[in-house]
């Protein structure tokens, strides 16, 4: 299956049924134990509209992963795609944020372990994002989490 079409039906399986700021504090305790279980050194966000849901940083991580955070929550919402889904479109079409769309990458950092909380027949309602990985594994990560979670 072409990795576009896989992430798209990603993001159209994995929706929430509502969302809520006691949702969010559950997703992120439940991605921080998960983390500790597997000894990951990440960094774990949840934001909806720039207001900051959850936050914690495991050992081991640093600002830097605060900064690929922020970055990878952008282009969830600029997008309305996950990170690794805007990563791979570009590769696909031979596009650079920079040059080709004017985005700042300091800004806007289209790499894996982002992805948008979707609340059916609502949208895009907030993003999570996770760092700290290869950007291939901070995505499978939270998919797999979240579709745990979601009990999928």
């Amino acid at each position: 299956m072409d990795i576009l079409i896989k992430l798209v039906e990603e993001e159209r399986v994995l929706q929430f049924d509502t969302f809520s700021h006691s949702r969010a504090l559950e997703l992120g305790n439940f991605l921080a134990d998960r983390a500790r279980d597997k000894n990951l050194a990440i960094a774990i966000h949840i934001d909806r509209n720039g207001q900051s849901l959850f936050h914690y940083a495991l050992p081991g991580t640093t600002i830097d992963n605060d900064l690929w955070l922020a970055g990878k929550i952008n282009v969830v919402y600029y997008f309305q795609h996950s990170s690794y889904y805007v990563k791979k479109m570009l590769l696909s079409k031979d596009k650079e944020m920079k040059k080709d769309l004017f985005l700042d990458p300091g800004r806007y950092r289209a790499s894996g372990g982002a992805f948008p909380i979707i609340v059916k027949g609502s949208g895009i309602v907030a993003a999570a994002a996770v760092s700290g990985l290869p950007d291939k594994d901070d995505h499978e990560f939270l998919t797999e989490a979240i579709g745990s979670f979601l009990e999928l």
